[in-house]
């Protein structure tokens, strides 16, 4: 998918042939078989959200699906720094349905919120339907965030602690990034000097842990982004602010790209570059404003 074939080295020369931009607005259309998208709708029924009614899906990961706690913990958040953001969605009219596996902390009994991995209806055929049926999805880094990038799904990602080939397709698209804790000079690193100091770990990704440390985004932030997602305009435009965070992240990755080594990664030096780049000039997300105000020249924790 990353690498053209019969190239052996990396080359920006390369990238702009293949025209990222162009590939991400012409995804092929991907859908349910008829027979598939019926029976979906009948435990959607059977769930309890109406067909009139719009949803959300919440995906937050947890280290229990790969067992994977102690290598990727930057990875996981809470689900309880998410309750404001849920009661702002039911209060706007809308359902929530958490999406994962069974391995989740449970939710509390919520009206209008579907916890789906511990209910009678958790199945693969759910897991795409509700995914593919959702007018936003509300993410981390995770595997499930592809599938919603698959069928094209307006995204509000938060606690992001990897920014290069986990960020934003579309202009209208959301995110914040987690907090980092700088042990040498025992403070918090601005979100300007996390963009500087950290790219170089988007490969793996995984800040140094002996001096970085990883804190997630609490409830107001969260609850912040999502409202500036519902209520911000079908054409928006960036914020002077949104501009300079977007350069500034792809200046420090085609630094990164351009030295001669790279993090360890499971995959091979020239496919990751490859891999990264497909998302490093083509994407036109952009980070939360009201989160980008208070974090950019210095972190609010």
């Amino acid at each position: 998918i990353w690498r053209p074939d019969g190239v052996n080295h990396f080359s920006w020369d390369v990238v702009e042939k293949l025209e990222w931009e162009q590939q991400h607005k012409s995804y092929l259309p991907v859908r349910l078989a008829d027979k598939k998208r019926r029976r979906a709708e009948q435990m959607r029924a059977e769930l309890g959200i109406p067909q009139s009614d719009w949803f959300v899906c919440l995906h937050v990961r947890e280290s229990g699906f790969h067992e994977d706690g102690s290598i990727k913990s930057h990875l996981n958040s809470s689900i309880d720094h998410y309750m404001k953001g849920i009661q702002l969605i039911t209060d706007s009219g809308g359902w929530v349905v958490r999406v994962g596996d069974t391995s989740m902390t449970p939710l509390p009994a919520m009206e209008r919120v579907i916890d789906y991995p511990h209910s009678s209806f958790k199945c693969a055929l759910m897991d795409i339907y509700l995914i593919s049926e959702c007018r936003f999805f509300i993410g981390t880094n995770s595997g499930l965030l592809a599938v919603a990038q698959l069928f094209q799904k307006p995204l509000v990602l938060t606690n992001l602690s990897e920014w290069s080939t986990a960020f934003l397709i579309r202009q209208t698209d959301r995110a914040i990034i987690k907090h980092i804790f700088s042990r040498s000079r025992n403070r918090f690193l601005s979100l300007k000097e996390i963009v500087k100091e950290t790219a170089h770990s988007q490969s793996y990704p995984s800040p140094d842990r002996e001096e970085y440390v990883v804190f997630e985004n609490n409830e107001e932030e969260i609850r912040d982004v999502i409202e500036e997602f519902l209520n911000q305009p079908e054409q928006c435009e960036y914020s002077e602010l949104q501009e300079t965070f977007n350069r500034e992240r792809r200046l420090e990755i085609h630094r990164w790209l351009d030295e001669n080594t790279l993090s360890r990664h499971r995959y091979g030096d020239i496919l990751t570059k490859y891999r990264v780049a497909s998302r490093t000039d083509s994407v036109a997300g952009a980070v939360g404003q009201k989160y980008l105000e208070q974090n950019w020249i210095e972190d609010s924790m």
